[in-house]
Formats: structure tokens, sequence, C-alpha cells
């Protein structure tokens, strides 16, 4: 296996964890809705009510799943940097892949002609500073 394919598949394989972390963290945003019609009404906790303890739950239930939905999100932004990384490596092109030698052949070229056009043509004013 090349390292090109190597790091194609690695940025597969984060990508379906991206995907995985962020279908996660819509689940528990969609979870946090617990008792939304009755928390949208901004009905205040009845102090000493039989229902104090329901209300004071539900709200700390919903906190704690808004907590894991963003931590998922965290994640799954994480996962998307290292895509880009791995992406960007399945392009590279380095010295374990046989078809570079003629990229490298190019390249070579490429700056002995820019280097004998450098030599030829020396720069005419000096570089001190008076």
């Amino acid at each position: 296996m090349d390292s090109q394919s190597f790091a194609q598949q690695k940025a597969e394989r984060y990508q379906g964890y991206a995907d995985n972390a962020a279908k996660r963290s819509q689940d528990w945003v969609n979870a946090a809705n617990e008792g939304c019609d009755f928390l949208s009404l901004g009905e205040p906790i009845k102090i000493g009510h039989h229902s104090e303890k329901r209300h004071r739950n539900l709200i700390e239930r919903n906190a704690r799943r808004m907590d894991n939905a963003v931590a998922e999100m965290n994640k799954a932004a994480s996962y998307e940097s290292r895509i880009a990384y791995w992406e960007k490596m399945a392009g590279k092109i380095d010295l374990s892949m046989p078809e570079s030698l003629e990229y490298f052949k190019f390249e070579l070229d490429k700056a002995k002609t820019k280097h004998k056009e450098l030599k030829d043509n020396p720069r005419n004013e000096s570089m001190v500073i008076h």
C-alpha cells in the first residue's frame, strides 16, 4: 500500500467518524427538547410544590444533553480538521511512489534552468545598504 492510498483511507475513515459525531450531536439536541412545550412557557419553579423536583430534573437533564451535543459537535470539528490534513497528504508526492521519479526529474530540470538563468544574468545593483 502506498502512502497516497493510505492517506485516502484515513480521510475516508475520519469522514465516517465525523458524520457519526454530527449525527450523535443532532440526536442529543433532539433529546434536549424534552418538555420544551412546558419550558417554553417560562413557568418558574414552584418551590415546595410537588412538581418542583420534576421541573428541576427536567432542566438539569436538558442542560446535560446540550452539553453532550456540544461535545459531539466539537469532536466532529476535530475530525474535520484531521480529514483536511489527510486529504492534503493524499495529494503529496513522495519517493515511495514509482511515478514520483518522473516528477522529481521534471522538478530538477526546472531548478537547473532557473539556476542557470540566475547565473547567466547577475544583478547589477548591490544588495548592501549604505
